[in-house]
């Protein structure tokens, strides 16, 4: 073989080693070897093994790093999409099976004053949320309580300050079905501020209607301001 064929399967196969240190692929773990003869019967062998530059990552290693790796393996949840809200959906099925007894405050047979009814239902996270939904019920077929919320009127916020300001919306329903008169009106308004402040987190209670602050539901009682516990309206019976 003559002298310049040796030369340009040199230069190709510093060409190859060059293209793969530049181009960043993955080496080839492979050595190439050129047997050249000499005279027809010596034989050189050239090894062109490709060089692995500083710095380079190897095949299979964990360019996140080992951190990385072990925060996986970890907290799984905080890597899925739903992980927090299945965790949350979880604790609540939890407290759902658990039951919790409440006091709701109806009206009296003759109308005057409020009666308690404790009730027994499930324990949920914003339990003062799901007391009031039992209130918008109605009392218990066998209590003989009467009604003191509007049939149709519904929650539609709930939002309980750190002060103890517990400010509560609801439909439109609470003031225009109401069936009026003094008594009524009181009844209506108190039954849902003490049945919230039987929670020691709310001492005072905002009603609004529709998110708005009204005066009066029947034109007796000032529902503008808040309104604390009135425990005078409640009887035993």
């Amino acid at each position: 073989m003559n002298n310049g064929l040796k030369k340009l399967l040199v230069l190709l196969g510093c060409l190859a080693v060059l293209s793969t240190a530049t181009t960043g692929c993955s080496p080839v773990e492979k050595t190439l070897k050129l047997l050249i003869g000499d005279g027809g019967n010596k034989k050189t062998e050239v090894s062109l093994e490709p060089v692995k530059q500083s710095g380079e990552k190897g095949k299979g290693e964990n360019t996140q790093g080992e951190k990385g790796e072990q925060y996986l393996g970890k907290d799984p949840q905080r890597n899925s999409v739903t992980g927090t809200a299945g965790a949350k959906a979880d604790q609540n099925s939890k407290l759902g099976s658990e039951k919790i007894k409440v006091v709701l405050y109806f009206g009296s047979k003759d109308g005057q004053y409020l009666v308690k009814e404790v009730r027994e239902i499930p324990k949920v996270e914003g339990i003062a949320r799901a007391t009031l939904e039992e209130l918008l019920k109605g009392p218990g077929p066998e209590s003989n309580l009467v009604q003191t919320v509007p049939n149709g009127t519904k929650l539609l916020d709930i939002n309980i300050k750190p002060d103890g300001l517990a400010i509560v919306s609801f439909s439109g329903e609470l003031k225009a079905k109401h069936w009026g008169g003094s008594a009524g009106e009181g009844n209506t308004v108190y039954s849902i501020v003490n049945t919230l402040t039987q929670f020691p987190s709310v001492q005072r209670v905002q009603i609004l209607i529709e998110d708005q602050a009204v005066e009066t539901l029947a034109g007796h009682l000032d529902i503008s301001m808040p309104l604390e516990r009135n425990p005078e309206l409640i009887r035993s019976k």
